[in-house]
């Protein structure tokens, strides 16, 4: 899937979400629930997530899942009448599906290369209502004390056969007091949407038996599938297949924008990466780039859909040359000139090893 974008088409607009292609992926997984209720303002809003996504995951134990070298992807669903939102929504997760494979160090292939395991995902994005029933809530109330003042008039006469007339004033005080409240609360109607993925990893070797499967979902009150499915995926994206080896082998360049950046989406539609971290006194942290902030394009490159191992080779380059980066940063659009540095070693030992 490929849609090419300018900086200017990433200004506005909303979303959020997650795999990461260069650094850490552990650390990404991590970010979940702090950008889940993060206040900061910045490029995407909140993920309303009314239950956070729950994984669960199953794995052959006779399978050597760390050998995998190849993938191919294929959608588990058959094309239906009408059926335009849910093929949206496959392309989606097998996107971010593919995102997570390549960053843990295998390679897509596409017919007639035979992969070492094909991925088949299923998506839906089911609306669910229930009927709240009618509740009663007591709670303590204070009744502060108050003064009463009385006021009248009195008449009478005097030992002289006067006429006498004067005014008098009472006060009584009233001590304040503890007591309930009972309130009732209306019954209505509440609705979720559920956004859920099923993914099987088939061995082709072995008929295409299952040897990896893996399920998630959440619930959210956003109808936007694209919006929620990468927290989904991202629940699911640790518990992947990992071949060490071959990340060795990616990250033996001699130079890298020193950053960790996510796959996200403000739309559903358009991923882009976004910086999440930087290496401590390097280029990037120097240039200014903060957590948050799109990149847009990699020296003129756009960046929008592009697969894992694309952004790698836009990210890396000869030591010491210089990458410009075009950044979006709440609606403002700017570049940043970035030198490429060896990746910190406690950097790739994470990425590698974790």
């Amino acid at each position: 899937m490929r849609h090419e974008s300018s900086a200017s088409s990433l200004v506005g607009g909303i979303g959020s979400p997650l795999p990461v292609t260069r650094s850490l992926l552990v650390l990404a997984v991590m970010c979940i629930a702090s950008f889940a209720g993060c206040d900061t303002p910045h490029n995407f809003s909140h993920v309303q997530f009314v239950s956070t996504p729950t994984a669960h995951v199953v794995s052959d134990p006779g399978a050597n899942l760390s050998d995998l070298k190849t993938f191919s992807l294929c959608p588990m669903q058959k094309e239906t009448a009408g059926g335009a939102e849910v093929s949206l929504m496959k392309r989606q997760v097998l996107y971010l599906l593919g995102a997570w494979l390549e960053g843990r160090g295998l390679s897509p292939v596409i017919a007639p290369a035979r992969p070492d395991v094909v991925v088949v995902a299923s998506a839906s994005n089911e609306f669910k209502s229930w009927y709240v029933p009618p509740s009663s809530v007591t709670v303590p109330q204070y009744i502060p004390g108050e003064i009463i003042r009385s006021y009248g008039t009195f008449y009478g006469t005097s030992n002289y056969g006067q006429t006498l007339m004067g005014n008098s004033t009472a006060t009584t005080y009233l001590p304040g007091y503890w007591t309930a409240s009972t309130w009732t609360l209306p019954g209505y109607v509440e609705g979720c949407y559920f956004p859920a993925i099923s993914i099987q990893l088939c061995d082709p070797a072995e008929n295409f038996n299952a040897i990896w499967t893996g399920s998630s979902v959440g619930a959210t009150r956003d109808p936007r599938f694209g919006i929620a499915v990468p927290w989904v995926v991202a629940s699911l994206g640790p518990n992947l297949p990992k071949n060490a080896r071959r990340l060795a082998e990616l990250y033996s360049g001699p130079g890298y924008i020193n950053l960790i950046y996510l796959i996200l989406s403000r739309d559903g539609s358009s991923f882009v990466p976004v910086v999440w971290d930087t290496a401590h006194g390097s280029s990037a942290r120097k240039a200014g780039l903060r957590r948050w902030d799109i990149i847009a394009e990699i020296d003129g490159k756009s960046t929008v859909n592009r697969t894992a191992r694309e952004l790698l080779k836009l990210d890396e380059g000869a030591l010491g040359s210089t990458a410009v980066l075009t950044i979006v940063r709440l609606n403002k659009v700017f570049k940043a000139s970035v030198v490429r540095e060896q990746i910190p070693s406690d950097w790739k030992q994470a990425l590698i090893v974790s």
